[in-house]
């Protein structure tokens, strides 16, 4: 029997495990093995809108074992901590895994670039854990407002100010999210002189928001995140923190104790001693095959590959690590009968950038269109992306509610106690 190993359970992962579950159906000659440290795959694209009470955060979780169907396909929890890319061999913490196919998915973790402070004080958006981190962040720093636990000007701006770092999509619609969603939410629970002193700061490196994208996106961008009172930051950069204090580059320090981090992902670090090939840049190289450059039947994808022989660089997204798990599914069941892989060709036929409840910027082909339109586009491509039809339910019934009810985050903060004042033992 032939075995298909996949390390790692994000994007690129689980999509060539769903495809691979399917496409193997039936064969009882080939069994697949997916190898990840989390129980669960996450929707991250969703992650802002968990983060600001929009969709809970069991809407945009499945657990990959119960997603794998084929009898023949199976989940392993276990921390890999190296390979033999010759023998391909995968060593976890558990046990040792041999196959004949090897699929390496292992995504990335932040790049805070060995700046002062950041390490363990920011705050990221990668999983739910985080998501509800900084909700919970949020809706403590308003409970301690409300119930008058900061007294001081001083106090007051170090709870409220949520300084986020990186201009690009994940920093834009979190931005966007969170001012909305703190104006909808909680600023009418609280008593003006509370409501002046939140605000939302959004720090980006380049001379303009998302550069990625087209500039009429950009554009909207900026447009929406000025009317929601977003402070925006460009051509400078976060360049260190405290416990009360974000420091950016030629510029007044930020009074904060909430920076949230969307600067910038790398490859893992414990790949330098995991027995793979690196590039400078730390990442795996692959070829457009998705092939592991000087390996047989090992593959790679994800935040933690690199396309090497590629004049431009390819974005690490989610839709490109989709596409490329889809890739080395099609590629593997080439293999398997003998004809021939095909090679990478990515071409982004849309642009979505949600910019709170009821606003958003598309662009489909050559036509832009922004506002309530966009985030029907928005809203109806996650649909569609989305993994199972149970998970598609739940995002559209949180959306429904949340727009005729409005976010959760008021309800929680009056339905929690008072934090005990600051001078109880």
């Amino acid at each position: 029997m032939k075995r298909i190993a996949i390390v790692g359970g994000g994007f690129a992962g689980f999509e060539a495990a769903l495809q691979l579950d399917d496409a193997l159906r039936g064969r009882q000659n080939v069994e697949l093995v997916l190898v990840s440290d989390q129980p669960h795959f996450t929707y991250t694209p969703l992650l802002p809108d968990v983060a600001t009470g929009a969709v809970s955060m069991r809407s945009v979780t499945i657990r990959i074992a119960s997603a794998l169907t084929n009898p023949s396909s199976r989940f392993r929890r276990d921390r890999v901590e190296r390979f033999d890319l010759e023998a391909r061999t995968v060593y976890g913490e558990r046990e040792a895994l041999t196959c004949d196919y090897l699929v390496i998915a292992l995504g990335g973790e932040p790049d805070f670039k060995g700046l002062p402070g950041l390490e363990g004080r920011a705050m990221t958006l990668h999983t739910v854990h985080d998501a509800m981190r900084i909700k919970g962040r949020l809706l403590s720093a308003f409970r301690r407002a409300r119930a008058g636990r900061l007294t001081s000007r001083q106090e007051l701006a170090e709870a409220l100010t949520f300084v986020i770092a990186g201009g690009g999509q994940t920093g834009v619609e979190l931005a966007a999210e969170l001012a909305s969603g703190v104006q909808e939410s909680l600023l009418p629970l609280v008593t003006p002189e509370i409501a002046e002193v939140f605000r939302v700061v959004l720090v980006e490196a380049e001379d303009d928001l998302l550069p990625a994208h087209s500039p009429a996106l950009r554009q909207r961008a900026m447009e929406v995140l000025k009317r929601l009172g977003v402070d925006v930051r460009l051509n400078t950069r976060v360049s260190g923190a405290t416990d009360r204090q974000v420091s950016l580059a030629d510029e007044v320090p930020i009074t904060s104790e909430n920076l949230i981090w969307a600067a910038g992902r790398r490859a893992p670090t414990w790949l330098r001693d995991a027995g793979v090939p690196l590039t400078a840049n730390g990442t795996i190289p692959i070829r457009d095959t998705m092939e592991v450059e000087g390996a047989s039947r090992v593959f790679a994808a994800g935040s933690c590959a690199e396309l090497v022989h590629r004049t431009t660089p390819i974005p690490h997204s989610v839709q490109v690590s989709s596409h490329q798990g889809g890739l080395i599914a099609d590629n593997i069941g080439h293999d398997l009968v003998g004809s021939a892989q095909q090679t990478f060709d990515y071409q982004p036929l849309s642009e979505l950038v949600t910019l709170g409840r009821l606003d958003a910027a598309a662009r489909v082909g050559p036509v832009s269109v922004s506002g309530v339109l966009a985030q029907g586009l928005y809203r109806a491509a996650h649909m569609a992306q989305a993994p199972t039809f149970i998970k598609k339910l739940a995002i559209l019934t949180d959306w429904t509610e949340k727009t005729l009810r409005g976010r959760d985050l008021g309800r929680l903060m009056l339905q929690m106690p008072d934090p005990p004042p600051s001078d109880a033992p």
